[in-house]
């Protein structure tokens, strides 16, 4: 199913910009990038089919991945990320163990447990893993019912959901300030390829397309602003949280993708940014749908100014 997606969003970028119909790839116009997994890779190669069609494909040569790669996957070789977020049991997985013991959660175990005829309980162990297989399953053959999925009603899904929510939440977006500082290089390489582009007149290369992972995802939106929560996720706000603007499902699901367009209207540039396709504002950094250079430009400075990765990850040697 997925390399269905990626040929689609492939299709699709080709449609929403007439000039690439008919256009053969060409390494010194479009940039193409993904990390040392194997399915990054796997993701570009479709993708390119979808844009540039089969027939160009094979005539396509991809870049070696490599690592470490500040710009795809920083927090990788952040070892203050490692330890302070993502090894740091007490601390970043404190709402959601929190939640696991709670009422709530503890309800919807029970209620599986019933369902399937279990004279004991489910850990929450094996709970997660049936809703993941189901969620897995639902993904791969979405014009199938899952039978992983049938013991769940949809307040259950709702309930594992955030119980995964809260996860996330800490370990790759607003929770945890340190996630989104590991973007900075991703912006300062965006902001790179547009001054450029805007002082030479010209765009070299024309399209730049990186495939990375669902942790890069949620740390580049939290670096913007996107989505951001009224207030924090805990484990005691499950009711007022129900109709969250973030949600792993909606921010960072299969084939999540997050576009950068470079305008030039006249005499000006505007930046337009589209999730998953759709036209997105970015509420925290400038006013319309498209942010005018003048607005965006003094942010991704200051990104650039401050983003010393040797210092937010405590590094040394590494950069």
């Amino acid at each position: 199913m997925g390399y269905e997606e990626q040929f689609a969003l492939g299709e699709y970028w080709r449609d929403m910009f007439p000039h690439l119909n008919n256009v053969s790839y060409d390494p010194q116009k479009f940039k193409i990038e993904f990390t040392v997994k194997n399915r990054t890779g796997q993701s570009a190669y479709h993708f390119l089919r979808g844009m540039f069609g089969d027939d160009a494909i094979g005539t396509i040569e991809l870049p070696e991945p490599y690592s470490p790669n500040f710009i795809l996957r920083a927090y990788k070789s952040c070892p203050r990320w490692l330890k302070e977020v993502y090894k740091n049991e007490e601390t970043t997985y404190k709402e959601r163990r929190l939640f696991t013991q709670g009422e709530i959660f503890q309800s919807t175990l029970h209620a599986v447990s019933s369902r399937l005829g279990f004279m004991h309980p489910l850990t929450p162990r094996e709970l997660e893993a049936i809703y993941d297989e189901c969620r897995y399953e639902m993904a791969w053959w979405p014009k199938q019912e899952s039978a992983w999925c049938m013991p769940f009603t949809s307040y259950d899904f709702e309930v594992m959901e955030y119980h995964q929510d809260l996860k996330y939440y800490y370990e790759d977006s607003y929770g945890t300030p340190l996630n989104s500082e590991t973007a900075c290089r991703t912006y300062n390489d965006l902001y790179s390829h547009f001054r450029t582009t805007i002082s030479q007149e010209e765009a070299k290369p024309q399209g730049i397309f990186y495939f990375a992972h669902d942790k890069t995802i949620l740390k580049v939106l939290a670096r913007i602003g996107l989505f951001r929560p009224s207030e924090h996720l805990r484990h005691d706000n499950f009711a007022e949280m129900r109709n969250r603007v973030w949600r792993s499902s909606f921010v960072s699901p299969f084939s999540a993708n997050i576009v950068f367009v470079l305008y030039q209207c006249g005499m000006q540039f505007k930046v337009g940014t589209f999730f998953e396709g759709q036209p997105t504002p970015l509420p925290e950094l400038c006013t319309g749908v498209a942010c005018h250079w003048k607005e965006l430009q003094p942010w991704l400075h200051e990104n650039y100014q401050t983003c010393d990765l040797s210092q937010i990850c405590m590094m040394h040697d590494e950069l």
